[in-house]
């Protein structure tokens, strides 16, 4: 249900803050700063229970940060169970579609509510849209049955058009990704180099960090079955959409032998169209039709010179231009598995 929107009148201290707010918008420079400043203004501002900011890379809104009970702690930066959602999925991808703001006052009985385990009532979600670019979402509950009031209401879509320009201008920003790279880079590392821990763990560990720096669909471990060398098996699976990890699905190697080629040969791959990329186009019938992917970005697991695995980032629902800078993120991840596995077969022996 849409409820349309009217002007209402805010308070002189509210406009005060929204001031106070524009200046430290111009000191911000991290997206992740920005992130996380939103909630907390929105709290300000509203006095609301929960609110989420949502960023949309591709087809896909990924959660930035939280207020309330959807971080670990009150006051940390940690999200508990962060997800993924298309755009057109529940009542946040709903506003994102429509590129307009969506007011459910009850969201139990409205069929786009998806339930998690917070305990809203009511649902606002304000789309951030700059020069005609959908930039993400600012989602926001209560645990009251119609509990946003116009003034909030307008407090809220306020707050989201001012933060919009320096959203979109943070995300341009070319050392963005590249400092989000290193700092990954780094607790792998620490976490990876010379470390003897659960390889489950670890995979898990990369794969999960691999999905939400890069913002795709979900990422992949596989490894050759040492039994039998042209069965690829999945070690980990992390999907985006579900916060949710899996292991144990099987591909016959022998069914997509240009994809094995590229790997022996290949320091990454860079797939923007896989179905008709000829490395992976083999896997379009029984892998990536059924599934919903078009664009993967996969490097090698070598060990002692050989091919053992390989850690695949799959993008569904649209194409990804994959950049240098990325691949060589997913190259370093890929020698972090293949460090964690040379420590696994070490303390085996």
């Amino acid at each position: 249900m849409y409820v349309s929107e009217n002007r209402a009148e805010i308070d002189i201290s509210s406009l005060l803050l929204l001031h106070e707010i524009t200046e430290r918008l111009e000191q911000i420079d991290r997206i992740e700063d920005l992130c996380w400043a939103l909630t907390d203004w929105v709290g300000e501002l509203c006095g609301l229970d929960d609110c989420v900011v949502y960023l949309r890379v591709g087809n896909i809104l990924t959660q930035m940060s939280a207020l309330g009970e959807k971080r670990v702690t009150p006051d940390s930066r940690e999200i508990v169970d962060r997800i993924g959602l298309p755009v057109g999925s529940g009542i946040v991808g709903a506003a994102a579609a429509n590129e307009r703001p969506i007011y459910v006052p009850d969201i139990r009985n409205d069929e786009r509510y998806i339930a998690d385990v917070y305990p809203g009532a009511s649902e606002y979600a304000v789309p951030l849209i700059f020069r005609g670019e959908l930039l993400g979402v600012l989602d926001c509950e209560c645990r009251e049955i119609d509990g946003f009031s116009d003034s909030q209401r307008q407090l809220l879509r306020t707050l989201a058009v001012l933060a919009q320009p320096h959203v979109a201008e943070l995300l341009r920003k070319p050392n963005y990704q590249t400092l989000n790279y290193s700092d990954v880079i780094g607790d792998l590392a620490h976490n990876t180099v010379g470390k003897s821990g659960d390889l489950n763990t670890i995979f898990a560990n990369i794969t999960e960090r691999a999905t939400r720096t890069l913002r795709v669909s979900r990422s992949n471990i596989w490894l050759f079955d040492e039994a039998k060398p042209n069965l690829l098996v999945c070690a980990d699976q992390y999907e985006a959409q579900t916060s949710s990890h899996t292991r144990g699905q099987t591909i016959q190697a022998e069914e997509v032998p240009a994809y094995v080629q590229a790997l022996r040969e290949e320091r990454v791959i860079l797939a923007i169209d896989a179905r008709t990329d000829p490395r992976t186009r083999e896997f379009t019938d029984s892998y990536l039709t059924p599934n919903g992917i078009h664009s993967m970005l996969d490097a090698p697991i070598r060990l002692d010179s050989n091919v053992v695995g390989v850690l695949c980032l799959e993008q569904m629902h649209n194409q990804r231009d994959w950049t240098e800078e990325e691949a060589n993120f997913v190259g370093t991840l890929a020698d972090f598995a293949t460090i964690a596995l040379a420590s696994h077969k070490k303390n085996r022996c």
